[in-house]
């Protein structure tokens, strides 16, 4: 069982085992141990003795985890016997040999010597205190006779001797195993170290219960049909409670993910808005853009730029010819000629001419380049219109004009 600790404490994270020390009077008292399970360890949330009322008990202990009671107290025969019987009524017959099974609850726990400790109580006791817990909305997951579900917790237990004093309860073990039970008028509410934890001996029973409802072992029980049914709706609850917990966040990551689409879907409409009012106010420009395209046509035919040129096979020709020492800053076909312009108050062009701006080191080299050009086929006439020496780069200014033969326009 040791072993196996680690893996089942993942189980039930938080339980609250309970004994019910019943009186004469029928009356109940209880000795409460919370337990929660953190980082795999065991540790005590609450404990409390001596509640003798289930206003107080909803003080100390929720509604909403599965507890797990021990009944001790009167009412309760406990008798060890051989275990030499196949089945609970010979067991039972042994006992109370005039009475009826049906009547009573029977538990069983494993002594020593091939024996058994038989614990009965009769149903009327238990259904009665089961009815009064469900009456204050507990889920009852468990039921116990006894203080033996202490010795399923004995090697767990700082014990150097064979025997267990605690409350109004003694233990003696043979070999891990149960030897002799017996009670004690005075109550011994001495520490027990049980894991890391240090117990009072009247609450040992509790933590006991608290503590195999964590790790999930029922081999000390009494088997109650309604306790069954409880245990069963409890895990269900639970389901349900988990379930509707995934369902929700499922249901809120959609409508995160949707506020998160709805927003960048606005975002775009609000883009392709602004962009369709620029396509209108484009649209509603077109007519003047068609009249203003009209009119530069109009300009370019009278420019004689619409023409048909060879002005790719000019600048060609211009590049292969223009020597290395000289280097072109502007080439322009058909200029525009400012002088004219301003006497004839209109935009006028020098068609079939090429302007040439660039510069040079020596004017040697830009006259040599120029009765070159004169000797192409294509050239009808060079003329320099303009040369001048510039003293901080030392070099010489020049515009040239080309006038082009007209066979080849």
């Amino acid at each position: 069982m040791l072993k196996q600790l680690g893996q089942i404490f993942s189980r039930q994270k938080k339980v609250a085992g309970i004994e019910v020390i019943s009186s004469s009077e029928g009356k109940y008292m209880f000795n409460c141990v919370l337990l929660s399970v953190k980082n795999n360890i065991a540790q005590i949330e609450l404990k409390e003795k001596e509640v003798d009322d289930f206003e107080k008990l909803k003080l100390f202990i929720p509604q909403d985890i599965p507890l797990f009671l021990t009944l001790t107290g009167r009412g309760i025969l406990h008798k060890n016997v051989k275990d030499e019987y196949s089945d609970d009524t010979q067991i039972f017959n042994q006992i109370f040999p005039n009475a009826k099974l049906t009547d009573y609850y029977i538990q069983k726990t494993a002594a020593a010597a091939n024996h058994l400790y038989i614990s009965l109580t009769r149903k009327q006791l238990v259904d009665s205190l089961l009815q009064k817990f469900k009456e204050q909305n507990y889920f009852v997951t468990s039921m116990s006779l006894g203080p033996f579900p202490v010795a399923d917790l004995f090697q767990l237990l700082s014990i150097e001797v064979p025997s267990l004093s605690f409350g109004h309860h003694e233990l003696v073990f043979n070999k891990n195993q149960i030897n002799v039970y017996r009670t004690k008028e005075e109550s011994n509410n001495a520490l027990i170290k049980a894991g890391d934890e240090m117990v009072s001996g009247d609450l040992l029973i509790a933590y006991a219960s608290a503590f195999l409802g964590i790790i999930d072992s029922d081999r000390v029980r009494v088997s109650i049909e309604q306790v069954d049914v409880q245990k069963e709706e409890f895990q269900q609850k639970r389901k349900f409670k988990l379930l509707s917990i995934s369902l929700l966040t499922f249901f809120l990551s959609i409508l995160l993910i949707n506020t998160l689409l709805l927003t960048n879907y606005k975002q775009e409409n609000e883009k392709l808005a602004i962009k369709l009012s620029k396509l209108n106010d484009l649209s509603s420009n077109l007519e003047v853009d068609e009249k203003e395209l009209q009119q530069k046509e109009l300009f370019l035919t009278e420019a004689g730029w619409l023409v048909s040129s060879k002005f790719s096979f000019y600048s060609d020709q211009i590049a292969v010819l223009l020597p290395p020492s000289i280097t072109l800053t502007k080439l322009a076909m058909n200029p525009y000629n400012q002088k004219e312009s301003r006497i004839q108050r209109k935009e006028v062009f020098e068609n079939g001419a090429i302007r040439i701006d660039g510069y040079c080191v020596r004017p040697t080299e830009l006259n040599s380049w120029v009765k070159i050009l004169k000797d192409q086929h294509w050239v009808k006439e060079v003329n320099v219109e303009d040369y001048s020496f510039d003293h901080k780069t030392r070099s010489g200014n020049f515009i040239l004009q080309i006038l082009i033969n007209d066979e080849l326009e």
